[in-house]
């Protein structure tokens, strides 16, 4: 039978716990470690396993890390993943429900997958850092003794300590490394939650796929002359045609601000968003300079620069009432809208005058020109470009040179219910309805205005940028209109459909981090083989039963509450270790 015994009397308690050291020496090393490990000569090969036996942890710990920084930076950032469904359903024009034919692996797939990979990851890092305490507390009490005290917090809770005074530099140095090779270990056990936190997950689709089969017919107007005259000896049909294209205006572009103006309604499209057409023809409207107007009176002349008399008698496509100015920029036509002739394919690019009403002139007003506007300052143009005309009505006005004419659009992109539009540069081509859409698109602007849909517009950064995103909008807006009223042929244009999913964006930062604090492992691990390569002791592998191969009499487990010694004895019976009080 083999035993380990625990005795000591009450009054050696006192001096072991405040100055006695735990030391292994030559002779007790040499008995404990000779029927564990038979000391002989060991091959080069056997050094090299009995390294490797010793480091697998770290190793493996390399491994996995590189595998799971490898698996988030080239598999999982910037790629697309399912939400719900590995092969989703995607609707068609028609109404029809196809199955996507690609299938690809879930967002929860990927949460699973790093989750298990983290956890694998910890359990080999807990194979080093557990046995990791026992052997540094070994080489310590080799090389210097170690108080009860401090072997109960090293090996429970893996706090080291600091070297002691008296000891040489040496002996300062290498317990100085000890200590920084255990205080590394900490950092790892908080590392998960960055490493978690890394991936983040924003609405996307999958590259689209085109349908050879599949086509949306779109509406054009390639300058039919009945058509034309229908609607221009019709003025209920013009006033039809205002009030599409203010429906037009809100519809396509809602309270967004963006000066774009490649955007087209469809109002018989079904696609989804992010759904594409292969080609399909978009209202062109560019701004290229604004310059305010500080006399207008000088250039235009008193009489025509009157709004109420005579800029109004210019906006009359839908009738005589004339509201346009009050609320928001408008362009000055040239001519009344009479006796229209059929318009040529034109492209537009002019300089023209732009008139906006600001408010009225108030006595008591402290602002230039007296004038107390009914607009944010952020919609008003600079004090110099303010005039008040005979009947005490604030305006300003404005130089606008601008392009207009049409776009063709490929490989368009469905952006919100039944809208497409196109973000990137394309070459402007002349169209029949590019003058007939600048001549309907100052009213465009009031009849919006008396939709009551305009309540956010204060969301423009400058009243320069109201005025293009305005003008660009009317317009817009006003050419969609002409082209569902005038048109009188059909295209056919195939399109692709995309199935919604989740893309992952991976925060580098996070990874980098993450990949530092797990760094750690790896240089615990290359110090302590630095250490146990120039230690005595030999290298333990199996510290589970490590405290049953010591001599442990001149240590004793006290009682807690009544402070009472125990003698305790475990034996080896058969197979079976068992504790007993003696």
């Amino acid at each position: 039978m083999h035993r380990a015994q625990i005795s000591t009397s009450n009054d050696d308690r006192h001096e072991l716990d405040n100055e006695a050291r735990l030391d292994v020496s030559s002779s007790q090393k040499e008995g404990i470690w000779l029927s564990t490990y038979p000391e002989r000569r060991s091959t080069k090969t056997e050094k090299y396993l009995t390294w490797l036996r010793l480091l697998w942890p770290i190793l493996l710990h390399a491994i996995l890390t590189t595998m799971i920084v490898l698996f988030l930076l080239v598999y999982v950032n910037h790629r697309t993943f399912n939400i719900s469904e590995r092969r989703p359903t995607v609707k068609l024009h028609d109404g029809t429900l196809i199955t996507w034919e690609f299938s690809a692996l879930l967002q929860s797939d990927i949460t699973t997958l790093l989750s298990v990979l983290i956890s694998v990851l910890r359990l080999v890092t807990s194979c080093w850092l557990g046995p990791l305490c026992w052997r540094c507390a070994f080489i310590l009490m080799e090389k210097y003794g170690l108080k009860p005290r401090q072997l109960r917090l090293l090996v429970s809770y893996g706090v080291p300590t600091a070297p002691l005074q008296g000891q040489v530099k040496e002996g300062k140095k290498i317990r100085w490394i000890m200590c920084f090779i255990l205080v590394t270990t900490i950092p790892l056990q908080l590392a998960a939650p960055v490493i978690n936190g890394s991936v983040t997950w924003i609405t996307a689709n999958h590259r689209p796929h085109h349908l050879l089969n599949q086509s949306i017919p779109v509406l054009h107007y390639n300058g039919d002359h009945e058509q034309w005259r229908l609607w221009t000896d019709n003025l209920g049909y013009r006033r039809q045609t205002g009030q599409t294209a203010a429906s037009f205006d809100l519809l396509t572009w809602r309270w967004e601000t963006e000066h774009s103006g490649l955007r087209r309604y469809l109002p018989g499209i079904q696609l989804q968003i992010n759904n594409t057409l292969t080609n399909i023809t978009l209202p062109y409207f560019s701004v290229r300079s604004i310059e305010w107007v500080s006399s207008p009176q000088n250039l235009m002349g008193e009489g025509k620069v009157n709004v109420e008399d005579f800029i109004c008698s210019m906006i009359n496509v839908t009738g005589e009432l004339c509201r346009q100015p009050r609320y928001g920029p408008i362009l000055i036509p040239d001519t009344p809208w009479s006796n229209q002739i059929m318009p040529n394919p034109l492209v537009v690019s002019k300089r023209q005058l732009v008139v906006e009403y600001v408010g009225s002139r108030y006595r008591y007003s402290s602002r230039p020109h007296g004038c107390l506007y009914v607009k944010e300052q952020n919609k008003i143009g600079p004090d110099h470009a303010i005039y008040v005309d005979p009947a005490e009505v604030c305006y300003q006005f404005a130089w606008v040179h601008y392009t207009a004419g049409i776009s063709t659009c490929y490989d368009c992109l469905v952006s919100s219910h039944r809208t497409v539009r196109n973000s990137t540069f394309q070459s402007v081509n002349p169209d029949t309805l590019t003058e007939t859409a600048l001549r309907l698109a100052p009213e465009i602007v009031g009849l919006v205005e008396s939709m009551m849909y305009m309540e956010k517009e204060s969301v423009w950064s400058s009243p320069e940028d109201r005025i293009v995103g305005l003008l660009t909008r009317s317009y817009a807006a006003s050419w969609m209109a002409l082209t569902g009223a005038l048109w009188n042929v059909q295209f056919n244009t195939t399109y692709s459909i995309s199935a919604p999913a989740s893309k992952a964006l991976v925060d580098i930062r996070r990874i980098y981090m993450w990949l530092g604090l797990q760094f750690l492992a790896t240089l615990s691990g290359v110090l302590f083989t630095f250490i146990q390569s120039r230690s005595a002791t030999l290298v333990i592998f199996d510290t589970a039963l490590t405290a049953f191969y010591l001599d442990t009499s001149a240590v004793y487990k006290a009682d807690r509450y009544h402070e009472v010694p125990q003698i305790r004895q475990v034996e080896l019976e058969e197979d079976r270790l068992w504790l007993k009080d003696q």
